[in-house]
């Protein structure tokens, strides 16, 4: 018998022979997907949605995660990368590191918010597109260190928060605006322990991801190509 070592690094993966074992799972999950993106796109990134949309997203996503093709979102490679938040639904007397920032939306308008994964270098940047302020453009960008504590967990600890400047009403320059806030030092200072949460992945494949935080937010995110 020969040994796993002999194995060809083109062995199909246990997802894609699943699939073939799997045909209606495939199906299903491809519907699934593509009522999971409608339902993002005409609620402005839940933004917008109604409470019976909301719950008609959290059946989706159920749905969805039972019928995962990663079972160990963790230990595969395809949780690294960009990801662009297209859905967001805040949990019943909750609050989450992006629920502020949503919800000032009344005042502020966002434009994309991306998360960018990168396991190797135990680091997820996230930013926030800013396009009305009124009249003022940039982005606010919060880095953070990621450790996986689980085949679906990964544990945060905030660092940082950077607002950069764009411009003002387009015409003034704002680019030199660059404002750093030691955001876990200035926790750690005021509550004696570093601003840590986590975020669970129950979803994920080669273009979406379906995850939650501690409080129980719930995040959809598409992957950039």
């Amino acid at each position: 018998m020969a040994d796993d070592d002999s194995m060809p690094s083109d062995s199909p993966s246990f997802s894609s022979i699943a699939e073939k074992l799997n045909p209606i799972d495939s199906k299903e999950r491809s519907d699934l997907v593509q009522k999971v993106l409608r339902l993002a796109a005409c609620t402005s990134r839940g933004r917008l949605a109604s409470s019976a949309q909301n719950s008609m997203m959290d059946e989706l996503v159920l749905q969805l995660e039972s019928v995962n093709p990663n079972m160990q979102p963790m230990e595969s490679d395809l949780i690294n990368g960009e990801w662009k938040l297209i859905y967001f639904t805040k949990a019943a007397t909750s609050s989450s590191p992006l629920a502020p920032l949503l919800e000032t939306q009344r005042l502020i308008e966002f434009g994309d918010i991306t998360q960018t994964i990168d396991f190797d270098k135990s680091l997820l940047t996230q930013e926030a597109k800013i396009v009305g302020f009124p009249g003022v453009f940039g982005s606010v960008v919060t880095s953070a260190k990621i450790t996986p504590v689980g085949p679906e967990r990964m544990e945060v600890v905030l660092e940082n928060t950077q607002v950069k400047g764009d411009s003002l009403l387009r015409r003034i320059d704002l680019s030199a605006l660059d404002i750093n806030l030691p955001i876990g030092d200035l926790y750690q200072r005021v509550r004696g322990k570093s601003p840590e949460t986590y975020i669970d992945t129950y979803y994920l494949d080669e273009s979406l991801r379906v995850s939650r935080d501690k409080r129980g937010n719930l995040y959809v995110f598409m992957k950039e190509v």
